[in-house]
Formats: structure tokens, C-alpha cells, sequence
């Protein structure tokens, strides 16, 4: 994946953006133009993996039109003893099934007045694509963690909507996110910690649960709410960041690993008293539409809107291969 900046730095507002931007399309009047030119769609994305925990641990997918099927294996070969010579080995079956990726929209847009953009001593479109990022990054976490298109949402506004009655357009009803799956039949059973204290009798029972899916603790993450991911992080069998040695790759949201092994991500988009551990392989992102911001001049009111949009999709190869571990304690504030 081409690099967004040089010298490794964070930030979008910097000479590199600028120059891309010079060149993006001039707008008149009424006009729309690319805000990103087509060509920095990629870069962009990169930036925002830099962001998101999702887009650094899960596979990603090009998806050439709307729909993408990627195949799967549903039962594979067997090995037998066989105590004979020359004798025809026992038949297996070897059938595969497929993954369907339909790709879905995130839309929106921001309207600034002229007077922001001539008074400012910063570059505001700069400052503008920074603020795009951030909320495509947390509007994917979000949809990717608990995403629930099921749920009820017939709040007009944003305001107005409760945890019980989303709003119309909320990020979380564009797909089935890892606690929407988690929380399935087709997942494996869950673990129950009944309120009781976080520890790490609770995690090797998930493992347990997950069969073959949680052999490898290696290729094993655990995404957890920050509650449980403080008490977690307490354990003398969790090596925090700081013990990693140099040159260990570290995802974004990432605390620690449990026995040294099992990458533990901090969610703070998870619902508080649940976590959920799956196969880093098994989640996956198909990307239709990578990224396209395009501005306009407003003249009626003197502004100019900047518009974001894409299109992805988000799934699992294998709902069996994810565990819930619900019920983790709570925090008690004392208001």
C-alpha cells in the first residue's frame, strides 16, 4: 500500500496535501469538483487504516462492480490409515461454498461559510480532509463492531434517537457487525462471566469454544470494552506495549497481549460488559468505492459544501469462528 506522507509523520495538513489539492479540479459556480483527486483515493484509505484497527487487522477485498463472491471451503479432506498395499483410498467429500460482498454507501457532507476559508490562518480544506478521516475511520469501527441492521431506527434526527430507537441514517445499520454475528446461533456458544471479575479463565474458555479456530493463539485477537480492558491489563499474565520488543507490529487500539500471544484491542465502540474473540483472517472488508470527496461553491449562501462518500461492504468467513463473552463486569461511577 503506497505511503500517504513522508517521514513517516501523521498528519494530513502538510506540504504533501497541499500540492495534491492544487490539483485537484478548480470549481466555478455551481460546479462540482474532486476535493481528492481520484488518483489519492488509495492514499487516503491508507491514512485512514492509520486510524482504524479494523483496516490494519482484517483482510480487504477489491470489489470490481456491486457484488463480489468470494469462495470458501464448507468441508474439506479427510486422511484415513490404510494397513493394505495397492488398495484405492477411501473417498472424501470436498465442497465449497460463497461469500457474497454487496457493496454499501456511507454519505456525508460538510458546508463551511467563504469567510472561514479567507480569514483562517490555516489551510481549512487541510483541516476539513483531517476531520473526513477521523469519521470515516470511527463510522467504519462503529458499523464493523455493532452493526445491527435489524434494529429498530424510525428516530428522525440524530437528536432524537436513544439507544433503544436509532436515527434513520445511523452508521450502525449498514451491516452486521462482529456482536451482531457474535451474538448468533451459528456462532459458537457463548461464554457467560455472570458480572464476575474479568480474568483469564474466562478467555481460555472461549478458546475451548472456538475449536480449531482458537489453536493458534498467535493468529487469536480479542476486542474488549476499555472497562474490561483496564482490569485485563492489571494481570501479571498481560504484557502491555511496553515489554514488545523492537520491530513488533502494533494495531491501532491494541493494549497488550494476553500470555504474550493473543492481540488485545481496546474497542471503545463495543457495548461495555462484552468482548468477543475471532480469527484475525476471519473478518473481511470489501472495498467497492475507496473514497471520493468532492466540494462545490454555494452561492446563494455564500459557502462551500465538501461532500464524502464511499462504498464497502463487511463480513465473516465463518460465523462459527467467532465466541461472545458477555456479561464482563461494569464500571461503578459514583455520579
Amino acid at each position: 500500500m503506497p505511503k500517504l506522507l513522508k517521514g513517516g509523520e501523521k498528519s494530513l495538513n502538510n506540504r504533501t496535501l497541499e500540492e495534491a489539492l492544487l490539483k485537484s479540479l478548480t470549481t466555478a459556480a455551481g460546479q462540482i469538483g474532486d476535493f481528492i483527486p481520484p488518483d489519492m483515493a488509495d492514499e487516503f484509505i491508507a491514512y485512514i487504516r492509520d486510524l482504524s484497527f479494523c483496516r490494519q487487522l482484517f483482510r480487504t477485498w477489491p470489489m470490481a462492480s456491486k457484488t463480489r463472491d468470494i469462495p470458501k471451503i464448507l468441508s474439506g479432506m479427510s486422511v484415513w490409515y490404510e494397513s493394505s498395499e495397492i488398495v484405492e483410498a477411501k473417498p472424501t467429500d470436498f465442497a465449497t461454498g460463497t461469500i457474497t460482498l454487496t457493496a454499501k454507501k456511507f454519505l456525508a457532507q460538510v458546508m463551511a461559510s467563504m469567510e472561514i476559508y479567507e480569514d483562517s490562518k490555516f489551510s481549512v480544506d487541510s483541516i476539513i480532509v483531517d476531520d473526513f478521516a477521523n469519521a470515516v475511520a470511527e463510522a467504519e469501527e462503529l458499523a464493523m463492531l455493532v452493526g445491527d441492521p435489524d434494529h429498530t431506527a424510525t428516530a428522525s434526527t440524530p437528536d432524537s434517537a436513544t439507544e433503544g430507537n436509532w436515527y434513520t441514517k445511523d452508521p450502525r445499520l449498514i451491516f452486521e457487525g462482529l456482536l451482531f454475528l457474535a451474538q448468533s446461533s451459528s456462532a459458537a456458544a457463548p461464554v457467560n462471566a455472570s458480572g464476575s471479575a474479568f480474568t483469564e479463565a474466562m478467555i481460555a474458555n472461549t478458546l475451548y469454544r472456538l475449536g480449531k479456530y482458537g489453536r493458534n493463539f498467535k493468529n487469536t485477537v480479542l476486542f474488549v470494552d476499555p472497562f474490561n480492558a483496564l482490569q485485563l491489563m492489571q494481570r501479571d499474565t498481560f504484557k502491555t506495549l511496553d515489554k514488545y520488543g523492537p520491530g513488533a507490529t502494533i494495531f491501532t487500539g491494541e493494549i497488550g497481549k494476553l500470555w504474550g500471544q493473543i492481540t488485545t484491542i481496546s474497542a471503545p465502540f463495543l457495548t461495555e460488559g462484552n468482548g468477543i474473540v475471532t480469527h484475525k483472517g476471519n473478518p473481511i472488508i470489501g472495498d467497492r468505492r475507496l473514497i471520493k470527496i468532492k466540494d462545490e461553491e454555494v452561492i446563494a449562501s455564500d459557502a462551500k459544501r465538501t461532500v464524502v462518500s464511499e462504498r464497502f461492504d463487511f463480513t465473516v468467513e465463518y460465523v462459527d469462528a467467532i465466541c461472545w463473552l458477555r456479561n464482563l463486569p461494569t464500571a461503578n461511577i459514583a455520579s
